[in-house]
């Protein structure tokens, strides 16, 4: 992306998805340390997403493992 872009010219020139609120698109993909409107507080469910994600995938890919393994015993 470059300086003059926004993240909502982005997704549709790379993507070819057009945003139902692009205020809001903008708002959602724009960092706070950057100027103008930002949606941070959704970066708390995203992570969380993630997480639950990550960890459902090395659960089921890893059954018989436990917390211990990959830890140097001391």
């Amino acid at each position: 992306m470059t300086s003059g872009s926004s993240p909502v010219d982005w997704v549709r020139q790379r993507l070819g998805y057009e945003p139902r609120d692009p205020a809001l698109f903008a708002a959602a993909l724009t960092h706070r340390s950057a100027s103008g409107p930002n949606n941070e507080r959704l970066e708390f469910l995203g992570d969380a997403v993630l997480n639950l994600i990550v960890a459902e995938r090395l659960y089921r890919e890893f059954p018989d493992a436990n917390e211990g393994i990959g830890r140097a015993h001391v």
